[in-house]
């Protein structure tokens, strides 16, 4: 059985550059939002979302208007708390059904904002922590279609859970260019199939 890492850090960090990478040198990338516009889309997630938080929510197809949603969930502590409540359990048990699978054959990276709040670190054998400045991530966010604004309001209900203590943890800084975060990830990647990443 292979590795199983947890890749986190705050919105517009740069992990998707490394999740990319990753995935370039074997890795298997589980997208945990991906995940969740999935879930998003089940019949029975639909209905328990528009009688939270209203049809007001839903999209002219009768879909989840995820930006709609968003700009509620967001706004509010509240309403994110209801949200987790219906979308996490089922996205968890996606994930992990995913990961155990392809663990089988390749190294797995759970890309994921909130790894520990969504208790998905439990199930990693390491997790990295992608950094950035404040500066590059205004830089990074623009380059999602977010004003600044935006990326503080993200921010500002970003959860701050704790790891689990017996679990390594890589810090990765993203303080330069691309490309030196695209070697940063390589070498990690590289480590962790030659056993050389602790």
């Amino acid at each position: 059985m292979n590795k199983v890492i947890g890749l986190t850090g705050r919105p517009a960090s740069g992990k998707s550059v490394f999740a990319r990478c990753a995935e370039e040198h074997g890795a298997f990338v589980i997208d945990v939002d991906n995940v969740g516009h999935e879930v998003l889309k089940h019949p029975e997630t639909i209905v328990r979302l528009s009688e939270t938080f209203g049809a007001g929510i839903l999209d002219q197809d009768g879909g989840i208007d995820r930006r709609k949603l968003g700009g509620i969930v967001f706004a509010n502590a509240s309403a994110l708390k209801h949200l987790e409540t219906i979308v996490h359990p089922r996205m968890c048990k996606s994930v992990f059904t995913t990961a155990d699978a392809a663990a089988k054959t390749s190294i797995v990276l759970i890309d994921a904002a909130i790894l520990a709040h969504m208790e998905l670190a439990d199930r990693c054998d390491h997790i990295v922590v992608i950094e950035a400045p404040w500066v590059m991530r205004v830089g990074f966010a623009q380059n999602k279609g977010w004003n600044e604004e935006e990326l503080k309001r993200r921010d500002k209900s970003y959860p701050a859970d704790p790891f689990p203590g017996n679990i390594p943890i890589t810090t990765i800084i993203n303080d330069q260019t691309e490309y030196e975060l695209e070697t940063k990830a390589i070498n990690f990647i590289e480590g962790m199939k030659h056993g050389t990443t602790r």
